[in-house]
């Protein structure tokens, strides 16, 4: 699966697209930090 990143908020939660889990975070370099 991917992230993607959810537009309906611009709080930078993302997706995963394989179960829907929602993680708050960005990426940075090609990587993603969560914001836990």
């Amino acid at each position: 699966g991917e992230w993607l990143d959810d537009e309906r908020n611009g709080q930078g939660v993302m997706i995963y697209s394989n179960d829907g889990r929602r993680l708050k975070g960005e990426f940075k370099d090609n990587v993603f930090i969560n914001y836990n």
